[in-house]
């Protein structure tokens, strides 16, 4: 008769699962003092091997933990934890981190990782698109820090806009605005009566700097 499963797993049994090597997403256990025991294949081919080092020096080249972590939380909740990681390859990876405790009584953290870098690219282009909806009345631009149109909805091309073009060149009176500023803050600045030609124009500004 086939033997029950065991109720816990030796760290060395954890990383002795062949399954986990398969597995389109990362696993690794971490120790308090931030070794890393156990790594699958995914995570060392996109990070390399430890070598003995410690999470943080390996990764990231740092002689102290990263402050943004959020893994080691779990040691003092011993809940489950959920945040998003960018990695040092700049994907980025939904993580999930659980207390894991060995046979000898010795707590660690097993973490697994999906790289979710294409998902958060299409939501993304979802959100920049919805700014730009084909039948809006009104003119819209994205324009990046220095001022150049980047896209266009048909409305503002019908007023004149084209991509590729300054956007204070066609209307001088936006010069004032510090687009910089307002992009990396994400606010609203209104601009009223600037003129286009024969006609006085009402703009809302509004930084996006995901896009």
């Amino acid at each position: 008769l086939p033997q029950a499963a065991p109720d816990k797993l030796s760290s060395e049994q954890f990383s002795n699962l062949s399954i986990l090597e398969a597995l389109p997403g990362y696993i690794v256990l971490l120790t308090p003092d931030y070794h890393v025991p156990f790594a699958n294949r995914f995570f060392r081919e996109r990070f390399g091997e430890a070598h003995g080092r410690r999470c943080y020096e390996y990764l990231f080249g740092r002689n102290e933990p990263c402050e943004i972590c959020e893994t080691y939380k779990v040691l003092n909740t011993m809940e489950p934890g959920r945040w998003e990681w960018t990695g040092p390859d700049g994907r980025i990876y939904d993580v999930y981190d659980y207390p894991f405790t060995d046979t000898n009584g010795s707590t660690m953290i097993l973490e697994m990782g999906m790289d979710v870098t294409e998902q958060k690219r299409a939501e993304a282009q979802i959100r920049e698109m919805a700014m730009f909806p084909t039948l809006n009345p009104d003119g819209a631009l994205q324009v990046d820090e220095t001022g150049q149109v980047r896209k266009i909805n048909p409305a503002a091309a019908r007023m004149g806009f084209s991509v590729g073009a300054h956007l204070t060149v066609t209307i001088p009176d936006l010069g004032k605005l510090d687009l910089h500023a307002c992009i990396a803050a994400g606010t609203t600045e209104r601009v009223y009566e600037t003129q286009l030609g024969e006609r006085f124009l009402s703009w809302t500004v509004r930084g996006a700097p995901e896009l």
